[in-house]
């Protein structure tokens, strides 16, 4: 596809200043592809507005000269989602990055998309709240960009994705008419627009402000370690701890060889087994949790529990280790 572009950055260039239209070689190959690296595109051009009007003004500027866009925060995604058009500018969200509103009696936070996820926890903490989502990448990801991919994290087995903890957001549709789907509140007459805007990577507009559900903070929580020969023993047990209905926020699997970097900085003097299966419980009764998922973890390890009450993790250490206080 080949249009006259001269128009199409005279216009740009009146909306940005120069420091936040990009243009060159350099600035283009840091947009050139997200977290899947296999595949890259250098755009036509990168934006970087910090209001709603410029992305609206944006957004009709390019169905006007028919060029494609690609809204992007942190690019952190691993499905190449936020992957530039050749023929397109990006427009980058990493500015619109205020926390807007902290309401710790409806327990909601109003953020703009380029708030990084960690950052809502933070900001609500002081309230007893937190906000359960958390991707791996939660130290950098951006809400704009768990909107668009609903993105998950450890916790949501028990409470579930981005579109569970989402209950609206002001959008600017791809014709520049900015919409407002959800609200603040729980419950919401008719469909559910915004459960369909969740997840849908971009192609039904961009977010400017999203409105965040945030949870109590449990008065204690647990982590329970437990080791195994095989891998498939480990998510055997996995298997058995959910089907049992044991109400747990966070569940792992997977080999020493995946957390490598961790254990040789806090377990090195330990004996480690090949396998393991991590468990965060948030219960005040931690002895009576740990008997019950001895019998449905069937580790062949004796577990041996403590107690740690408050904002800490407990490491539960496995038979065999020598004593002393282990730090998870």
């Amino acid at each position: 596809m080949f249009i006259p572009l001269t128009k199409f950055f005279e216009t740009l260039r009146s909306v940005y200043p120069p420091d936040r239209l990009l243009t060159s070689s350099a600035s283009l190959a840091a947009f050139k592809s997200d977290g899947l690296t296999a595949f890259e595109a250098l755009p036509l051009a990168i934006v970087v507005p910090k209001t709603e009007q410029e992305i609206v003004e944006t957004l009709k500027l390019c169905q006007q000269q028919n060029v494609p866009f690609v809204a992007r925060g942190s690019g952190t995604s691993l499905s190449g989602g936020s992957l530039p058009h050749r023929d397109g500018i990006v427009i980058a969200l990493n500015r619109l990055n205020k926390i807007l509103c902290v309401d710790p009696d409806r327990r909601i936070a109003i953020v703009q998309p380029g708030v990084i996820n960690l950052d809502v926890t933070r900001a609500v903490e002081r309230f007893g709240l937190y906000y359960a989502p958390d991707p791996s990448s939660q130290q950098v990801c951006t809400i704009g960009g768990n909107l668009a991919f609903n993105s998950g994290g450890a916790h949501c087995l028990k409470y579930g994705m981005t579109t569970n903890h989402v209950l609206g957001s002001r959008i600017v549709l791809a014709d520049g008419e900015v919409v407002t789907l959800g609200s603040e509140s729980l419950e919401s007459d008719g469909p559910d627009w915004i459960g369909l805007f969740c997840g849908s990577e971009g192609l039904m507009g961009i977010a400017t402000e999203i409105t965040l559900r945030c949870l109590t903070k449990p008065e204690a929580f647990h982590t329970v370690l437990a080791g195994y020969d095989t891998i498939e023993m480990a998510g055997d047990a996995v298997a058995r701890i959910i089907a049992a209905g044991f109400d747990i926020p966070k569940l792992m699997v997977g080999s020493w060889g995946e957390l490598g970097i961790l254990y040789e900085i806090t377990l090195k003097v330990f004996p480690r087994p090949s396998n393991y299966c991590t468990v965060r419980m948030e219960t005040s009764d931690i002895d009576d949790a740990i008997t019950q998922l001895h019998r449905l973890t069937r580790s062949p390890l004796d577990i041996d529990g403590l107690d740690l009450v408050g904002s800490r993790s407990l490491l539960v250490r496995l038979g065999g280790l020598p004593d002393g206080t282990v730090k998870c």
